[in-house]
């Protein structure tokens, strides 16, 4: 029986281990233990009620039309919720609920106007922004938006 040397079994293991570790999607841990995980390449998804879930990419979102608010004094601009939500291919909802690695939020139908937006970060992330919700509530890292 030959016998492989000791380097090219170490090495077959590792691209198995390798091969093992890598998937087809972003995954990141939120604040209280929770995996969240995108599909690869996704900024973030949006899963309607009765539908297939929509894909998000940093260039779709800084694709659409931009909504300029201010908050505290300072200016937060990206797409307005309501626009993604029509990318999405979504018309009829009664909640919106947007998960970020820090916290989620819930939004009524009557709380989704043309000032909540979601700002793409200097990261490359998203963050939900509103005048009428107080900053520190404000989901970041969002990566899930599921519609009910």
């Amino acid at each position: 029986m030959k016998r492989l040397p000791l380097i090219t079994i170490a090495g077959g293991l590792l691209l198995i281990l390798l091969s093992a570790c890598s998937t087809a999607s972003n995954s990141d841990t939120r604040d209280d233990g929770v995996e969240v995980t995108s599909p690869e390449g996704a900024l973030f998804q949006v899963v309607p009620s009765n539908g297939a879930p929509v894909n998000f990419t940093v260039e779709q979102v800084k694709a659409m039309p931009q909504v300029a608010i201010e908050v505290d004094g300072k200016t937060e601009a990206g797409p307005a919720l309501l626009t993604v939500l029509e990318e999405a291919r979504v018309s009829e909802f009664s909640s919106v609920t947007l998960q970020g690695l820090n916290f989620n939020i819930t939004l009524e139908k009557s709380e989704v106007t043309d000032e909540v937006i979601l700002d793409v970060t200097n990261r490359g992330t998203v963050k939900f922004a509103s005048p009428t919700v107080p900053k520190e509530n404000w989901p970041k890292d969002i990566t899930l938006i599921t519609i009910k």
